[in-house]
């Protein structure tokens, strides 16, 4: 296939947490992200992404240890909900680099959250 033979940008080396940041301040400087997107999207990414994969090169994520990492939120307890939207701001971050050549094509858009508890009543 074409596309498996377009080398990504010079960006290879880039880590996930880098790209996190890249993303964070070009979305607040534009004006799609306020100050409050930007604060809960720190907390999500330093409390539960961080850790795990902010040293990580995003050219090297791998869609099983993402799933893995998706299932372990379940097992601490997290919510569906919450953990819905802690993919989602993975979800952007690894869109935000297929959109600009740092990956070729991003390998998490269909990944299963269909773990966590319920909401409470």
């Amino acid at each position: 296939m074409y596309a498996d033979k377009i080398k990504p940008k010079n960006q290879t080396d880039m880590t996930i947490g880098q790209c996190y940041e890249e993303m964070k301040e070009l979305k607040f400087k534009s004006g799609k992200w306020r100050k409050t997107t930007v604060h809960v999207s720190n907390l999500y990414f330093k409390k539960y992404i961080k850790n795990v994969f902010s040293d990580t090169k995003i050219s090297k994520m791998n869609r099983a240890d993402y799933q893995a990492f998706i299932n372990s939120l379940a097992d601490r307890g997290l919510s569906k909900a919450y953990i819905e939207d802690i993919n989602g701001l993975y979800q952007s971050i690894m869109n935000y680099a297929e959109y600009n050549d740092y990956i070729v094509k991003t390998r998490f858009s269909t990944l299963i959250c269909q773990m966590g508890k319920h909401p409470k009543v």
